[in-house]
Formats: structure tokens, C-alpha cells, sequence
């Protein structure tokens, strides 16, 4: 029986931002699916990394939980905070990102990946 080598969190969470940027989703589909798609990538990360149901948590209880428990630095913690706090504007008030806050959501989601996949 050959074995399938597992992915780690850090590799999925990459694939799947890397996947979501390339489509450029935010150019043709409702600013609000991309946003879910980009916190269900961090939401399923924090999951899978540090073992909190990121998924089924709001923004406050993960933010939380990230600093109760001492997983990630403050700076680390911040970005998580403005991506998760964006996208709850996005999905909830139906507040518009413009075209120059995409990159900055992906830069801020793989700089966190990248450093706190130890």
C-alpha cells in the first residue's frame, strides 16, 4: 500500500491562497464571496495549525482565543484581526472593499501563515 504524504496546515492554507489569487475572484464576483473565501482559508488555517474551531467561532472568540492562549505575537494577532474584521464589514453591512485592499488581504493572510507555521 503506498501512503499519500499529508499536507500540513501551512501547505494547504498556501495552495488554497495561492488557488483563490490566481482566480481573481474579487474582479468578477460579489465582494462577499471572496471574502468568504479568504476567512474560510485563515478560519480552516487556525484549525488546522493550532487546533481551534476557527470555522465555527466568530471573529471575537477567535481573536481571543488566539491571545488567551498566547499562539501568536501581537503584531501576528493584529493582522488576523483587520482581515477577519474587513470581512465581517464585507458580509455583514455590506460594505465595499476598493481594488487596492485585495493585495494587502493577501499579503497580510500568507505573512501570517508564514509566520506562525512553527
Amino acid at each position: 500500500i503506498q501512503q499519500v504524504p499529508v499536507k500540513s496546515a501551512y501547505e494547504i492554507a498556501l495552495e488554497k491562497l495561492n488557488e483563490l489569487e490566481a482566480s481573481k475572484m474579487w474582479e468578477t464576483s460579489d465582494p462577499k464571496d471572496f471574502q468568504t473565501s479568504l476567512t474560510f482559508i485563515l478560519r480552516e488555517y487556525i484549525k488546522n495549525r493550532f487546533d481551534i474551531d476557527a470555522p465555527e467561532m466568530t471573529t471575537h472568540e477567535t481573536i481571543e482565543t488566539l491571545k488567551t492562549n498566547n499562539l501568536v505575537d501581537a503584531v501576528l494577532l493584529n493582522s488576523v484581526r483587520n482581515i477577519l474584521s474587513v470581512s465581517d464589514l464585507v458580509k455583514f453591512a455590506k460594505a465595499k472593499p476598493t481594488q487596492d485592499m485585495y493585495q494587502p488581504f493577501f499579503d497580510n493572510l500568507r505573512e501570517f501563515i508564514e509566520k506562525s507555521k512553527s
